[in-house]
């Protein structure tokens, strides 16, 4: 019973002290990921892997900088996994070893498209003498949205002061 209490808080102990950071990406942006903690000895060993796939190595004196894709570079000094030109396919869970130490940060790669700028257009505004409010209603659709996604709705309003902008 005794093992099986520090085994069960050796567990708890390790999933709690590994994390998973989300970094988003403009399709077609690109991302830096970066080792955490930064290793207190020299990288003799380094080694990338995209959902548990290797994506990019490097052993000292034995294995040559290597990696299967062309939008990326690795730095071997400082362990940096450099990506341009980000696509769909390429989102996903990234985690590196270091010196055959597994880091405790992972990352999580998310590609979204570019969200373009809506266009907006006030279409009413409206005060009251009993109150200090006003009304203001705000209508926009950013492009390329289906319609049928903002249907029936009236616009956004939003509350201001008399005076303020």
């Amino acid at each position: 019973m005794g093992k099986l209490l520090v085994f069960s808080l050796l567990v708890l102990a390790s999933l709690r002290s590994a994390s998973t950071e989300e970094k988003f990406i403009k399709e077609g942006g690109s991302v830096d990921l970066d080792l955490r903690p930064i290793p207190s000895e020299r990288i003799t060993i380094i080694q990338w892997k995209f959902q548990e796939s290797i994506l990019a190595e490097w052993v000292k004196d034995v294995v040559p900088l290597t990696h299967n894709r062309d939008n990326i570079t690795l730095n071997i000094v400082s362990g940096r996994l450099s990506m341009e030109k980000m696509t769909k396919e390429e989102a996903g869970v990234y985690s590196v070893e270091v010196n055959n130490n597994e880091q405790k940060v992972t990352y999580n790669v998310l590609v979204i498209k570019d969200v373009p700028k809506p266009d907006i257009w006030i279409s009413s505004v409206s005060f009251s003498d009993e109150s200090d409010q006003c009304t203001r209603t705000v209508k926009g659709t950013p492009p390329g949205l289906d319609p049928s996604l903002t249907a029936g709705k009236s616009g956004m309003e939003s509350g201001k002061s008399r005076g303020e902008t």
